[in-house]
């Protein structure tokens, strides 16, 4: 992996950063309401998005937006439905898809944004200790 395509994904980890604070304040999801406290979004915006401080709090917020959408399900879909075969299908072993009302919607996909942000930054992070453990390996051997 070269450095452009670390600093690229940096780039865009930063900018989906900036993305997930400006949905939580949107969605008015501040320390009130299991949200972010105000510091993390703070840095969030100021493009400090590799902070080790705000793991915790971002996975918390991943979390409470999984469980306030559930609070919002309305049905479920199977993969099946709406198919015209004659066919009989086995519904064992097959999890359903949920249905959210609007609100659901909007949490899930804000929870989305959040966890592909955290995996995007953890992503980065990472590249970046192996980056640092090869060039220690070359100046040791």
């Amino acid at each position: 992996m070269s450095e452009n395509t670390i600093e690229m994904r940096a780039e865009r980890a930063v900018a989906q950063g900036g993305a997930v604070a400006a949905a939580v304040r949107t969605y008015h999801l501040g320390c009130a309401r299991s949200g972010l406290p105000e510091i993390c979004l703070r840095r969030l915006e100021e493009g400090r998005v590799f902070e080790t401080v705000d793991d915790g709090v971002l996975a918390s917020l991943r979390n409470a937006l999984g469980r306030a959408a559930e609070q919002h399900v309305i049905g479920y879909r199977y993969p099946w439905d709406d198919c015209d075969d004659a066919v009989e299908h086995d519904p064992r072993g097959v999890e359903p898809t949920p249905v959210y009302d609007v609100e659901g919607e909007d949490l899930c996909r804000l929870r989305d944004l959040v966890d592909g942000f955290i995996k995007m930054r953890d992503g980065v992070r990472h590249a970046v200790i192996g980056m640092r453990e090869v060039q220690r390996l070359i100046e040791r051997g």
